[in-house]
């Protein structure tokens, strides 16, 4: 039976993944570095080291640790006027609640950058039974551990999960620790996508397919 759903971040519940590019193009500019957007799209869902660092090692230069700090900083004051919540997410999230579905959000990103994101919607992160973040785990997706390390928190069976993720790197994760998994169209094209249990372009479809399995399989 399905017991919970988790939900990636950036990409899923935000429309953060081009504001995170556009801050990572600002950070290479101020070190004289010309990149653009399309570069880092192969370390989407990573984390921001792995974000930073991939295009990086491109252009022969070193990314510090401290560097992600910069990173959000420049995130935040663009996020600030662009960032928003897909619509439909809020809805999946209180249906969950009421149907005593338990829900988890698991992300490559800092705590840090959570608190950046549900700061500025003025929407309560303390919603989610159980948040797993890039600093608790040693291997960033696409490895396994951040979906493991959720599902032990929640006291569940990762075949009685269902991830919601819109990354390749992302759906990668949640297969390997065994959950169910659905992609939704938010950042990349179907054709990335076509690992994922499901592929779905809007909200109102994933939902009714979530909902449908829960009630069946109670």
């Amino acid at each position: 039976m399905i017991a919970a759903l988790i939900f990636d971040m950036d990409g899923v519940i935000f429309n953060s993944e081009d504001i995170i590019a556009k801050a990572g193009v600002e950070f290479f500019k101020k070190r004289n570095i010309v990149v653009d957007k399309k570069e880092f799209t192969p370390f989407i869902g990573t984390g921001e080291f792995n974000y930073l660092n991939g295009v990086a090692e491109n252009y022969n230069f070193k990314i510090a640790t401290k560097d992600k700090l910069e990173l959000y900083k420049i995130y935040k004051k663009i996020a600030k006027e662009e960032l928003s919540i897909y619509k439909g997410i809020i809805e999946i999230i209180n249906k969950s609640k009421k149907q005593n579905v338990k829900i988890a959000l698991a992300t490559s990103a800092d705590m840090s950058k959570v608190e950046i994101n549900f700061g500025i919607v003025n929407y309560d992160y303390k919603i989610f039974d159980i948040i797993t973040t890039g600093t608790e785990i040693k291997n960033k997706k696409p490895h396994p551990e951040i979906f493991q390390i959720t599902c032990s928190n929640l006291n569940i069976k990762p075949e009685n999960s269902i991830v919601i993720e819109d990354s390749p790197m992302g759906i990668c994760a949640a297969k390997k620790a065994g959950c169910k998994c659905f992609a939704i169209t938010n950042t990349f094209d179907t054709h990335y996508l076509t690992d994922a249990d499901a592929i779905y372009s809007n909200y109102d479809l994933l939902m009714k397919e979530i909902f449908k399995q829960t009630k069946n399989e109670r």
